[in-house]
């Protein structure tokens, strides 16, 4: 429909552009040293072949001024790339921490005199941090979707409703932990994230789905048309009822209308009439039709007076009388 979200709007969101900026490949290794911790990207099973995606994507960050905004931006978008990134060859918390670690120690050890140092927090499950990262985004998307939601009259389709929840629900889910225990130490970076914005909007953050067109689930899909679903009226009775009506009317009617046609255009229908029976219902029906022709057909173009009485000459096409 005209107010629905599309679905690449998700692609246009602030995180998802941060997190392709960081997918390119810019070769800025060359002018840094990173062997060492080459070294020991070698050594971790599994990641061979993340290994330069990895490098490349640190080299670059360390060309960013230290203690900037921009500095802390891509530290934060850095954490959760990575993070993603290695969750698509390991499965386990252990792997997954130590490797963390290794990243982010050795990326503030690059050789760099401007160098972006961040602080990556390595103690941390594998759920907690994929939880971390939905609410992360949430703190950047948050804006653009609110925004969007009031621009299309806050609808949605199944996709963006269940990105708003699952976002909502993460949100209220790591707030509640931090409410309760202050000491974690991924509650200070999850307070940076939403500073300043009101829980209660954060919180209540939703939006009606709306069926879109070319979803077949007992609706109707219109050629020609963009904008309209037409839904089945779930009611069987009204189509039940007509559909027996026509069942009783029509059978008769074809049958009539049978004998009609071969009495009037064929040579048979005087054979069929004489071996109908007297009372029959057809024969009353033909005798109908055979009174209407003889309307239809009657000449009289004058009178023909024979002592004073009037005499009407009728002509008939057929040679046969009944």
């Amino acid at each position: 429909m005209t107010n629905l979200l599309q679905n690449e709007n998700l692609e246009g969101l602030m995180s998802n552009i941060n997190y392709r900026n960081l997918n390119q490949r810019r070769d800025r290794c060359t002018w840094v040293n990173i062997s060492s911790l080459q070294s020991q990207l070698n050594a971790q099973i599994g990641i061979k072949d993340l290994r330069e995606q990895i490098l490349d994507a640190l080299c670059d960050t360390s060309f960013i001024n230290n203690h900037t905004s921009e500095c802390n931006e891509r530290c934060d978008y850095l954490y959760y790339w990575l993070g993603s990134l290695l969750l698509t060859k390991l499965s386990d918390d252990v792997t997954f921490k130590n490797i963390i670690q290794i990243i982010g120690a050795g990326l503030n050890k690059l050789e760099n005199e401007t160098k972006c140092k961040c602080d990556f927090i390595s103690d941390i499950s594998i759920d907690l941090f994929k939880k971390m990262n939905i609410v992360f985004d949430y703190s950047k998307n948050f804006d653009s979707i609110k925004l969007a939601l009031n621009d299309h009259n806050n609808t949605c389709n199944n996709i963006h409703h269940n990105y708003v929840n699952t976002a909502v629900g993460t949100y209220k889910e790591v707030n509640s932990l931090c409410v309760s225990d202050t000491s974690k130490r991924y509650c200070p970076q999850f307070k940076k994230y939403f500073n300043g914005k009101d829980y209660s909007v954060l919180s209540t953050l939703a939006c009606k789905t709306v069926k879109e067109r070319g979803e077949t689930d007992n609706s109707i899909s219109i050629s020609g048309t963009e904008d309209y679903v037409i839904e089945d009226s779930g009611n069987p009775s009204e189509y039940s009822s007509s559909k027996i009506a026509m069942s009783i009317l029509f059978p008769p009617f074809a049958i009539l209308l049978f004998f009609f046609l071969l009495y009037k255009f064929t040579s048979l229908g005087p054979m069929i009439f004489r071996a109908l029976p007297k009372n029959n219902t057809i024969k009353r029906y033909l005798n109908y039709i055979r009174r209407e022709e003889e309307m239809e057909y009657q000449y009289d173009p004058e009178d023909i007076n024979i002592d004073t009485s009037r005499v009407n000459v009728t002509y008939h096409p057929s040679s046969t009388i009944f």
